[in-house]
């Protein structure tokens, strides 16, 4: 099986069980090769959905398929397709359905250009176009995906255009699947620090507060694709999961859910602010060092969205596609404690950190929580300088 991703290059053949997709992936076309779908053997239909395999076409619905190519006018047993080199889509009969043997030409989408000016390429339009709905069989002259060219065929749409599309099904059932595998790391800053000694004055082993409080802004967003395509809405009734960084696990997950709404593109913000502390047991004499960091990572986490279109005329059909979530999140604290000072008479301090320990962010009363999140690899124990754009609020106390 053959599938011409968005449009068919001149020369290209398609035999049984080939297809085109549009652009985006809201119509598809094919060779009814055995007239299951439209009565009729060899015609080249375009039907609504992504694909035969999550939308076939239902032979008794009138709106699920409309035909480009004419009724073949002879059947040696099997049928194939071409997109010439004149931008001419031909129907061809053999006894195999392929391009070997007797091979007769036995229906087109159109007359072939004379004289042929190639390269052609032809396609299916996503949004209206042309005075023509989405779904409208075009042939170009040119390469694609320029369309500067003069446009050679345009065959109407009786389907009609996308109105809609309600996400549902996929591995999640809400219509979202995150790739995790693939999610890529962008920007990683320190966006506070703080590095309080602690000195020990009395004869006991004492216990000491170090606390850092982080206040910040999160952004992060959907980018459909399809919608920023059609203009299209997308459904405002699914609530999906929104990725982030699992607390001190290293590992991308869904932290948190939102409500698609209103289509292009769902930004949300969330004002958070998050406090943590450690408290380190500090020998008689010594002199300890507790360096506490915020940190802020951007990231993007490929997806995979499901859902079903509903079309002007009356169709419904499955429909996929991917796109991109940018996440960035802060959260992310880390505390690194050293022995600075040692007593007169007493073991020197080692030259390695007493410990080195990632802390459970805890949201304050009346804030979004987010989950913690991690630098995805080695912390780096240096001193960072607060640099981020939202406000901060930093103290220590003991």
């Amino acid at each position: 099986m053959t599938v011409y991703n968005g449009y068919i290059p001149s020369g290209s053949q398609l035999f049984a069980g080939d297809y085109v997709t549009s652009p985006d992936g809201l119509y598809y076309g094919f060779l009814d090769t055995i007239g299951a779908y439209s009565g009729t053997p060899g015609i080249f239909l375009v039907a609504p959905g992504s694909n035969p395999t999550i939308a076939p076409v239902v032979s008794s619905c009138i709106y699920c398929s409309y035909p480009v190519t004419t009724t073949p006018s002879a059947n040696l047993g099997g049928f194939f397709a071409q997109m010439g080199t004149d931008g001419n889509l031909v129907v061809y009969t053999s006894a195999t359905g392929k391009d070997q043997g007797v091979v007769v030409p036995v229906s087109s989408s159109m007359t072939g250009q004379i004289p042929a000016t190639p390269p052609y390429y032809a396609t299916i339009q996503d949004n209206p176009s042309h005075g023509n709905d989405g779904g409208s069989f075009l042939v170009y002259q040119g390469t694609y995906p320029d369309q500067t060219n003069p446009l050679i065929l345009d065959a109407k749409n009786i389907v009609g255009s996308m109105t809609g599309i309600t996400l549902s099904g996929g591995a999640s059932g809400t219509g979202i699947d995150y790739n995790f595998g693939a999610a890529t790391v962008g920007r990683v800053l320190g966006v506070s620090s703080q590095n309080t000694p602690i000195t020990n004055y009395t004869s006991q082993t004492q216990q000491f507060n170090v606390n850092l409080t982080l206040s910040y802004t999160d952004t992060s967003s959907f980018n459909f694709q399809v919608s920023n395509a059609t203009g299209v809405s997308i459904s405002s009734s699914v609530s999906v999961g929104v990725p982030g960084v699992a607390g001190t696990s290293l590992q991308f997950g869904v932290t948190s859910t939102t409500t698609i709404s209103k289509g292009q593109t769902t930004t949300t913000s969330n004002s958070t602010t998050f406090q943590a502390g450690v408290r380190p047991n500090v020998p008689p004499g010594y002199t300890y060092d507790a360096y506490i960091t915020g940190q802020d990572i951007s990231f993007d986490v490929p997806y995979t969205w499901n859902g079903v279109a509903t079309y002007q005329g009356g169709a419904t059909a499955r429909v996929t596609g991917t796109g991109v979530y940018h996440g960035d999140v802060t959260g992310y604290l880390h505390a690194i404690i050293y022995c600075a000072i040692a007593p007169p008479g007493a073991p020197a301090c080692p030259s390695i950190p007493i410990s080195d320990t990632p802390l459970a962010a805890v949201a304050e009363p009346g804030t979004a929580m987010i989950l913690p999140v991690a630098l995805l690899g080695a912390v780096v124990a240096r001193r960072w300088h607060a640099r981020r754009w939202h406000a901060r609020s930093l103290h220590a106390r003991r």
